[in-house]
């Protein structure tokens, strides 16, 4: 699993975006203050398989759904009190060039 491109992380930010989920940076717990990408919403596994099905099916290659999944990496999860936030601490916004 490889830290995703400026283009990849967009495209991701894009699909949680057009699947109607608010995006932020997020550092969760044992991150150290490291953001990555993350997601509010109700519940969390609803929202990733809504994202899921949101980005396979704009897809043009069964690949490009591998290389999404692969670049999100472990997801996880942390109480916000009436909403929860869904995030990746492997998807991590690319550093400047």
């Amino acid at each position: 699993m490889s830290r995703p491109t400026q283009d990849q992380f967009d495209a991701i930010v894009n699909a949680f975006e057009d699947a109607g989920y608010e995006t932020r940076h997020y550092s969760g717990r044992s991150m150290y203050g490291q953001e990555c990408l993350g997601i509010v919403c109700p519940n969390p596994l609803q929202a990733l398989m809504t994202v899921l099905s949101h980005f396979a099916d704009r897809a043009e290659e069964a690949d490009d759904v591998c290389q999404f999944i692969d670049q999100l990496g472990e997801p996880q999860a942390d109480s916000m009190g009436l909403d929860s936030i869904l995030y990746f601490p492997s998807c991590t916004l690319p550093k400047a060039q």
